[in-house]
């Protein structure tokens, strides 16, 4: 058994030579043989399906009675499927399907595979491709909404992160999620917890991939009017000496915005002409123009015509 080289030769004048060459794999229908091994990495914090291909596998044997284990580690792995074609060069053909674990850092593996084709038989062990953990594409925040919030109730926002770690080992998904909002001031850092209410993933749970998070931002005394950086971040992963807004187990979002909505303030003005803002508006200088303000928490026991309005150094009475 093994690899031959064999040489065409034409031999019909003298002398002889060679027309071409090419090489042939003996292979045994008898002793279980390596046909070949892949992926040779992938990412960080997410599990990589790894596939072996192997001939003179009974097509009877179980996924349960194939391990691989990967040193340095030394973690044994139970396949988790095998898929058998006949063949016309060995007895049965056998695609294993192997989950790797994710790890925290970019380290190399060498993946042994062994299992026993029959209780008579004494087994089987074949050296696989070396695996390489590599950095994943850093996780970002592609999408929130709202942007802005109240002090004293809390509000749903919907966060959509592409590139986040797998949540496979929560069982439910979400546990391995935390969503905190972070507010500094010239002497003073707050970090609040978010209550998350669900997340739903686009791709398989032990894969890296986009995932859309709700979360209830915080509310009541601890939180102070202001703009807040919101990081998600995954639990298994994520360590504090992470400085970047983004990497491979955490992203950041740095614009939400808490508001005091105890106190009356402007929720959007309206123009006579279409136009409409919150912080600013569009008017005519050439002209007066009537603007509609819409107000939040208002205090009811003000009349209308008691309040004024104030642009830069004018101020202007409603009617």
């Amino acid at each position: 058994m093994g690899m031959y080289s064999i040489d065409v030769i034409l031999c019909n004048r003298i002398p002889c030579f060679r027309n071409t060459s090419f090489k042939v794999e003996l292979m045994s229908q008898t002793v279980v043989t390596l046909i070949d091994s892949f992926p040779s990495s992938g990412y960080r914090y997410a599990y990589t399906p790894y596939i072996v291909r192997l001939s003179n596998i009974p097509s009877d044997l179980p996924a349960r009675a194939v391990r691989m284990v990967n040193f340095p580690t030394n973690e044994s792995i139970v396949a988790t499927s095998v898929a058998y074609e006949a063949s016309p060069y060995c007895s049965v053909m056998a695609t294993i399907t192997f989950l790797m674990p994710p790890m925290s850092s970019s380290v190399m593996l060498r993946p042994t595979i062994a299992g026993s084709v029959n209780r008579r038989a004494s087994g089987f062990q074949l050296e696989l491709q070396e695996f390489r953990y590599i950095a994943a594409p850093s996780v970002e925040v592609s999408s929130i909404f709202p942007t802005m919030g109240g002090v004293s109730q809390p509000v749903r926002i919907q966060i959509a992160v592409q590139n986040f770690p797998e949540t496979n080992a929560a069982g439910n998904g979400c546990a391995d999620i935390e969503v905190l909002f972070v507010s500094t001031t010239a002497s003073n850092m707050t970090a609040l917890s978010g209550q998350l209410e669900a997340c739903q993933r686009q791709t398989a749970s032990y894969m890296l991939g986009p995932i859309t998070i709700d979360v209830s931002s915080p509310s009541g005394e601890a939180v102070s009017p202001g703009y807040a950086s919101v990081i998600v971040y995954h639990k298994r992963y994520y360590t504090s000496t992470v400085s970047a807004k983004s990497t491979d187990a955490k992203t950041t979002f740095d614009s939400f915005l808490f508001f005091d909505d105890r106190k009356a303030r402007i929720t959007l003005m309206a123009s006579e002409y279409g136009d409409t803002g919150v912080n600013a508006i569009r008017v005519k200088g050439s002209t007066s123009t009537r603007l509609s303000l819409f107000i939040e928490n208002a205090d009811l026991s003000v009349l209308p015509a008691d309040y004024t309005i104030v642009l830069g150094k004018y101020r202007y009475g409603s009617n």
